[in-house]
């Protein structure tokens, strides 16, 4: 009985250390993982078919504001805040297996492909 419990600590103990081993990404490992995936060009057409839907619903306010909105560079902004929220989900080692394959043809179709199939 005791030896089990003692097994069953140890290997507790194993999983919690391991998942503790676990090395966070660099911030520049992170920002190469979304160069790879376009994650700013990303953003910035998301800006864009924003702006283009609040233009419609909001007409009274000035072309220029959304055009600003749209021109700015929020989508470098939050690519940048999204750094440390990967750095806290993803270890270094899930940052590399991710560039690997986004930058593989396969990964590389994904994202291509990817916009087209969720419409």
């Amino acid at each position: 009985m005791h030896s089990r419990i003692r097994l069953g600590v140890l290997s507790w103990l194993l999983v919690f250390c391991g998942a503790a081993a676990a090395v966070a990404p660099s911030e520049q490992q992170v920002r190469d993982l979304f160069k790879v995936m376009r994650v700013e060009q990303t953003l910035g057409q998301m800006n864009t078919q924003m702006a283009a839907q609040m233009r419609q619903e909001l007409p009274c306010v000035p072309t220029e504001y959304w055009q600003g909105f749209v021109d700015g560079d929020g989508a470098t902004a939050v690519a940048q805040r999204m750094v440390p929220v990967f750095q806290r989900h993803f270890s270094g080692e899930e940052i590399e297996g991710l560039l690997k394959f986004y930058r593989s043809p396969l990964g590389q179709k994904v994202l291509t492909e990817m916009p087209a199939a969720m419409a």
